[in-house]
């Protein structure tokens, strides 16, 4: 019997709109519109970075996280957390914490996958395995730095352009993709102290997805509670303090 999955979902449409200007929100750009920057192209980091970076994007994945809006963050950590970037986790992709909780820091360990349509047009493919087996070791390692809470973060990228008979908020995974994402990620071997959480970040239009798009988040997995250590907590409020600067030497 499948669980029911309940995305929490935010759809964004940046238009400009002058004295007595009528415009259309969530449409389709005209024929001949230069189209923006394709969103499966864009490196992990970045799109980690653009997402992480707006208040608007990000807002999803801190309420799904229960993390408020001034949450502080930081990417690519590794001192003084990680001190050899040759042995697993190698770093933290992103370190979350609030500026009054740095004793419930979360460490996020994300992994991208591209959701295309097929060459006939008829579905969805996956570019990648959704948990492979050095995600789930790497996870499991991150988990072991003792932060208050870790996730194994599946950023679900979707370039969904040509349905154009669907709604443009409406675009993205389809069912059949979205039950085999969630299958195959319950299926993972994570420890009891990694969450899972899926971060659908939806293309919908030619245009650059920082004008147009879609962001939904479902946390498929809570971890297990754990106490952050005081020694931890101060390193976590030491390094927001220094402004998460400190340097990643391996």
């Amino acid at each position: 019997m499948r669980a029911l999955v309940v995305f929490r979902y935010l759809s964004f449409d940046n238009v400009t709109v002058g004295p007595g200007a009528t415009v259309s929100v969530f449409a389709d750009p005209q024929p001949g519109t230069a189209p923006g920057r394709r969103l499966v192209d864009m490196p992990e980091d970045a799109i980690v970075a653009a997402l992480l970076g707006d208040p608007r994007l990000k807002e999803p994945l801190l309420i799904e996280l229960g993390l408020g809006p001034g949450t502080l963050h930081a990417l690519k950590v590794r001192r003084p957390f990680v001190f050899d970037s040759r042995e697993k986790p190698g770093d933290i992709d992103a370190l979350l914490a609030e500026q009054s909780a740095p004793q419930s820091a979360i460490a996020l360990e994300t992994k991208r996958i591209k959701i295309r349509p097929t060459k006939n047009g008829d579905g969805q493919r996956l570019n990648n395995i959704v948990a492979s087996c050095t995600d789930v070791e790497q996870v499991n390692a991150l988990a072991q730095l003792g932060l208050s809470r870790t996730y194994l973060a599946l950023l679900l990228v979707v370039e969904d352009t040509a349905r154009t008979h669907i709604s443009v908020p409406l675009r993205g995974m389809t069912l059949p993709t979205v039950e085999r994402v969630v299958d195959l990620s319950v299926a993972a071997p994570l420890d009891e102290g990694v969450g899972l959480c899926l971060i659908e970040m939806v293309q919908p239009t030619s245009r650059d997805f920082t004008q147009c798009g879609s962001v939904g988040v479902a946390v498929l997995r809570k971890p297990r509670p754990r106490e952050q250590n005081g020694y931890l907590t101060n390193t976590v409020q030491r390094y927001f303090s220094d402004g998460g600067m400190q340097p990643n030497r391996t």
